[in-house]
């Protein structure tokens, strides 16, 4: 068999169309819908895998800021990871991974978060388990019927950028949410104009609150996509303005955590669960994420850790980590006590697996004392994104 030779790099114009093509292919999506990606994707963002001139492989990413311990960090959302069929099984896939974390770990970029189609495939450029995208349903009519306090609007889709800033003071209190910095998740460049609903909620000349969504007429379904108030009475304003849609959309779907703040808006349990999709997570520079995190304010302390990666070499070996007053800093050098790969690092780091958990899978080696500090270091919110990119 002839030895199989492939180059990686950026995609350039006259083969973004071949890369549509491929990503239809492999990932059994209208090509309509992979020309979208190239639309609101910039160019500078794909990237392929060529072999004999043959495009063979791609992806796309966003750079955005994913929220962790109240602070954004900075993060490659990843899409369309694609080979072509005649050359899975070839190692295709695991170059492109590869060379793509390697080329991003020298960027200003910290993690690097996507949805799995195969755990394993990913697990071995690095990627583990980071948290979930939840998909809740309920009848319209349980939602609360809501205040009157505010006068809820219509706004332009073209507002969503303004009104983003609201929405990312609301990510401080959570984990794995995105910052939506890029036009991409402000629903400007992907969907048609009708398609997406913006409404603010008013007191007197002021935003206090403002909702987007979709009505899918053929489901009889409102689908959240945000929802968001600086206090309950603007909040309780959008949710009665849902609540006079039924019952010509009597149901309504959202995102949220495992244990959603929308959960408690109603007065018996008639929400369910109908989706749950992994996300996982790479860390591209460990210190850079760990510096760019959020921590406890209240909490203080001294970590050193061993960190074991064999893609990334300036990744691998001892750190020193100090947190205080909320902020870490971090350096190299240290004791090393505290062992894990960079793999493990991730669901310590975003909050999905307590260390516990952890050292009882043997992902961690710590001590006991170790382990109690590690949980107050990484305590917060169940992580969750309700983006798909």
């Amino acid at each position: 068999m002839k030895k199989r030779e492939y180059v990686y790099g950026n995609c350039l114009t006259d083969e973004l169309e071949q890369l549509n093509d491929l990503q239809s292919q492999s990932l059994n999506l209208p090509l309509d819908v992979t020309k979208k990606w190239s639309q609101v994707f910039e160019l500078e963002c794909h990237r392929t895998v060529q072999c004999q001139k043959e495009l063979v492989g791609g992806l796309a990413y966003i750079s955005d800021e994913q929220h962790f311990g109240g602070r954004p960090v900075s993060c490659a959302c990843v899409s369309a990871v694609a080979v072509a069929p005649h050359f899975r099984g070839y190692g295709v896939g695991k170059y492109l991974m590869n060379s793509f974390v390697q080329e991003l770990a020298e960027s200003e970029l910290a993690i690097s978060s996507l949805y799995p189609s195969s755990w394993a495939f990913y697990r071995n450029a690095g990627y583990e388990l980071a948290g979930s995208r939840n998909i809740f349903k309920a009848p319209l009519s349980a939602l609360p019927k809501g205040k009157k306090e505010h006068d809820v609007v219509p706004a332009s889709v073209k507002e969503v950028s303004s009104l983003s800033s609201m929405w990312r003071k609301t990510c401080n209190f959570e984990n794995g949410t995105l910052a939506r910095i890029h036009p991409f998740f402000q629903g400007e460049k992907y969907l048609p104009k009708d398609e997406l609903q913006v409404y603010k909620a008013m007191k007197e000349d002021t935003c206090e609150g403002y909702l987007t969504f979709c009505l899918r007429k053929e489901k009889q379904t409102i689908t959240i996509d945000t929802i968001c108030a600086v206090n309950d009475l603007a909040m309780s304003s959008l949710l009665g303005f849902l609540r006079r849609h039924d019952p010509i959309y009597p149901e309504i779907a959202w995102c949220g955590a495992p244990l959603d703040g929308m959960a408690w808006f109603f007065a018996e349990r008639h929400f369910k669960l109908v989706h749950h999709l992994p996300w996982m997570t790479r860390i591209l520079q460990v210190s850079k994420a760990l510096t760019q995190r959020g921590y406890p304010k209240g909490f203080s302390g001294e970590f050193h850790f061993y960190i074991a990666d064999s893609l990334v070499s300036q990744n691998e070996g001892t750190w020193k980590l100090v947190v205080e007053g909320g902020r870490a800093s971090v350096e190299r050098g240290g004791k090393g006590n505290i062992k894990l790969d960079v793999a493990a690092l991730v669901p310590l780091y975003t909050g999905s697996l307590s260390p516990r958990t952890l050292a009882l899978k043997k992902r961690l080696q710590a001590t006991y004392e170790q382990i109690e500090a590690l949980s107050e270091l990484f305590a917060g919110k169940s992580p969750y994104l309700s983006q798909m990119f």
